[in-house]
């Protein structure tokens, strides 16, 4: 896991899913990267642009196993940091409405994602993450 990553998530209460649970497992199986996470009781995808221009991708069999309606009673956030303590969250509702209007390109089996992106998403510390955050389970 990334350093910054790892940062974020401790500051935020944000937990790998128990080893002992199936969907640690489950998950274990799809993703190749240590970028997902338990927070407030629903799932939390972290992503970490590394270029200097900033860009980040969701992969499309992700999003299709997110938006399938079997995970619709867990809440889904997607984070894309800039730092360990800035970025946006995206809340399943936001991710269908930039995929479906075309904003978040579909090239090699990933939605790219770069700026600009919304200010009303964005946030610039831990503390205005968990304000953003208050009001889901």
């Amino acid at each position: 896991m990334e350093p910054e990553i790892k940062t974020f998530v401790d500051a935020i209460g944000a937990v790998e899913p128990d080893p002992s649970d199936e969907t640690h497992s489950f998950f274990r199986g799809i993703f190749k990267k240590h970028n997902y996470f338990i927070f407030k009781g629903g799932f939390m995808m972290v992503h970490l642009s590394q270029s200097k221009k900033p860009l980040w991708g969701i992969g499309e069999k992700f999003w299709t196993l997110f938006n399938n309606t079997a995970f619709n009673e867990f809440s889904f956030s997607l984070v894309l940091l800039e730092s360990a303590h800035s970025g946006w969250v995206f809340d399943r509702h936001g991710v269908k409405h930039y995929i479906e209007t075309g904003r978040w390109n579909l090239s090699h089996n990933q939605y790219l994602i770069n700026p600009p992106l919304p200010d009303k998403n964005s946030f610039l510390s831990h503390t205005q993450f968990l304000k953003m955050n208050s009001t889901q389970k």
